[in-house]
């Protein structure tokens, strides 16, 4: 028995490598035009969502030189205004409300939303609503305001936020969202009047405006709001608990775990922007505290999107790069955790044209993926081109300080669910390869099985050849038995090559099953030779020799049909200890067995040429039989076979 594992190996892998290609390539085709719909329909699906859940309304009025008039919007059958245009503007006071109900003569007026153009200060805000009387109750839903105030309704104050002050000793930050009820004392008019101080953030000001309706559709708006932001915030928080599940399962694929943290790292952003939800579910947080977790979200996400095509195209993404915009990154996230709010945020600006100056490289990683046909790189750059859109807006707004909804929880989710489908289309198109792969080996293994027999691995305590290593043995008590066809030299002489291949397989083919019936295996075949092991019983070789014996007839009989001469064959049984193992070397192993048992089986087999017997076994076999009078044997006596010392008693089975 002769067998290679680098051979056998190389053969499998090779032959796997050619399968997981054809397999790729007709999977890719099948799949391609249901991925391109399966895209299409999800960009459909999130611009629709965006259009429906915009916080900008429809066009509205917009107030003129401090005055807002709206006397003819329908206020009751749900519409909501928002508060933008000319506000009337007293920097550098706090104008008492009292006194602007009764004189109206601003010099300056300030477009809202819009910030200051000093990072610092105080001022005083007021406006004049015209509308009709209605039975509703009114409110105002309070948005970003930086960084404290007080709000006052036709010389009332409604509102509080922060503590107001002149100087940075005196004025205390705070930033929440809240919704206030307007009693309206002059049924067609109403003011109001936002008292500002701003010391602590690079922007101050009414950052996005105030929304003027009932109270109960304000309410109602609020919750459509917080429903689509608990949505997005779920979404983004499963995601990511699917890919550290999918991470921890499969700790070789990095990206896995990166996008997990991205997810993670958005999901907490939608918490702190937009209705700002994790002022009111965590009162600790600070203003302090939220604008450094809201500004690290930016840098951690730029971060990380920056590992994940880095680690996906390594031979285009540039090493030296990556140091630079990840160095850059950390540096600004080290500022943000370090120095106050007004310090890190009169900054952002060059952060965030470093930023877009990242986004542009990395779109050119991405078509350069995508034009060197690389694996998924249009599903990466469509993925890509969605995250750029929307941080460049978002980037945009914010250095023009323009209060619209931020599309960057929107690109990272689109991006995150694209990834999602390219994974779940590699998982398919691993799962079909593994099970290609796993056919193929079967095939493979069961070839395998016919060089080398599953009993001699089971003998060396091994699952299959994989586990077979140099000097593995074992020691058994086994029956050897040993067969050749006589005088088959000048039987092969009379044949041609291909003949003589044809005439032992036809014989073999004969034999093989008759030793396998009887429980044993052939261990490996000589020519037109036959060594076979019975590990069970003595009684399993005899059984087997007889049966050989009788087919052999049989298989004369059809020769003679066909013109051909018969053959006679000797057979040799000896039972005893043998050891079963591996010879040779690393590159080359051999399957052998080594004992006296097997030597003196072979020297049976040739003793049956001197006694022109078809069986001969020892005296060993003899009495490891267990039914011994079912067969007739005939004691030949006693005798010294070649290269032993002492002569044994030998039958012949009739």
């Amino acid at each position: 028995m002769i067998f290679s594992l680098q051979k056998i190996n190389k053969y499998r892998i090779n032959n796997s490598v050619q399968l997981l290609a054809n397999d790729k390539i007709k999977f890719f085709h099948y799949n391609k035009f249901m991925l391109q719909r399966l895209i299409l329909k999800y960009l459909i699906l999130f611009f629709c969502i965006l259009t429906l859940f915009s916080c900008r309304q429809k066009p509205a009025p917009k107030a003129v030189n401090g005055i807002l008039d709206i006397r003819n919007v329908d206020l009751v059958n749900g519409q909501i205004i928002n508060l933008e245009g000319d506000w009337e503007f007293y920097p550098a006071e706090f104008i008492d409300s009292a006194r602007l109900l009764e004189e109206h003569q601003a010099n300056q007026f300030q477009k809202i939303p819009k910030t200051w153009q000093e990072e610092i200060g105080y001022a005083t805000y007021h406006l004049k609503i015209l509308l009709k009387p209605t039975q509703k109750l009114k409110a105002l839903k309070i948005n970003r305001i930086s960084s404290s105030a007080r709000i006052y309704a036709n010389g009332q104050l409604i509102f509080e936020l922060g503590r107001l002050g002149t100087d940075k000793k005196s004025s205390t930050p705070q930033s929440r969202l809240a919704i206030v009820p307007v009693h309206q004392a002059n049924a067609d008019e109403l003011s109001i009047t936002i008292q500002v101080a701003n010391f602590h953030d690079g922007a101050g000001g009414i950052i996005n405006p105030l929304c003027f309706g009932t109270l109960e559709n304000i309410i109602k708006d609020r919750q459509s709001k917080l429903l689509f932001q608990f949505f997005l915030f779920g979404s983004l928080l499963i995601l990511g608990l699917y890919h550290f599940f999918l991470y921890y399962f499969r700790k070789s694929d990095i990206n896995l775990m990166i996008l997990g943290i991205l997810c993670f790292v958005f999901s907490l952003r939608m918490l702190i922007y937009n209705e700002s939800i994790i002022y009111e579910i965590m009162p600790i947080i600070d203003f302090s505290l939220g604008a450094k977790l809201g500004y690290l979200t930016f840098t951690f996400g730029l971060i990380l999107i920056n590992f994940f095509l880095y680690f996906i195209y390594p031979d285009i993404y540039h090493k030296k790069v990556l140091y630079v915009f990840i160095s850059v990154s950390l540096f600004y996230s080290l500022l943000i955790i370090v120095t106050p709010p007004l310090i890190f945020s009169s900054i952002l600006l060059y952060y965030q044209l470093f930023s877009l100056i990242c986004g542009l490289y990395l779109l050119y990683v991405i078509f350069s993926s995508a034009i060197k046909k690389k694996s998924n790189s249009l599903l990466m750059l469509l993925a890509f081109v969605i995250v750029l859109v929307s941080s460049f807006n978002d980037i945009v707004n914010s250095m023009l300080k323009l209060a619209v909804i931020e599309l960057t929880p929107f690109g990272i989710l689109s991006f995150v669910f694209i990834q999602a489908v390219v994974l779940s289309r590699r998982f398919n198109l691993a799962l079909t390869k593994s099970e290609k792969i796993t056919a193929k080996l079967e095939d493979i293994n069961i070839s395998i099985k016919r060089f080398v027999p599953q009993e001699f691995l089971s003998f060396l305590k091994r699952e299959n050849i994989q586990h077979v290593k140099l000097g593995d043995h074992s020691e058994q008590f086994m029956t050897i038995m040993f067969a050749d066809i006589r005088g088959f030299s000048h039987l092969s002489e009379t044949m041609t090559p291909e003949e003589n291949f044809r005439f032992l397989n036809s014989y073999l083919s004969r034999m093989g099953p008759i030793i396998r019936k009887n429980r044993g295996f052939i261990d490996k075949y000589l020519g037109d030779g036959i060594m076979a092991l019975f590990p069970q019983s003595a009684d399993d070789g005899v059984q087997a020799a007889k049966e050989m014996i009788e087919e052999l007839t049989v298989y004369n009989k059809n020769r003679q049909t066909m013109g051909y001469q018969p053959i006679d064959i000797g057979i040799g049984l000896h039972s005893g200890q043998l050891m079963m193992g591996t010879i040779g070397e690393e590159e080359r192993i051999d399957g052998t067995v080594i004992s006296n048992a097997v030597n003196l089986a072979s020297r049976l087999k040739e003793q049956t040429k001197m006694h022109n017997k078809s069986i001969i076994l020892s005296e060993r076999t003899l009495q490891s039989l267990k039914n011994k009078d079912q067969y007739q044997l005939n004691n030949l006596g006693s005798c010294k076979l070649k290269g032993k010392s002492e002569a044994i008693n030998i039958y012949a089975l009739n």
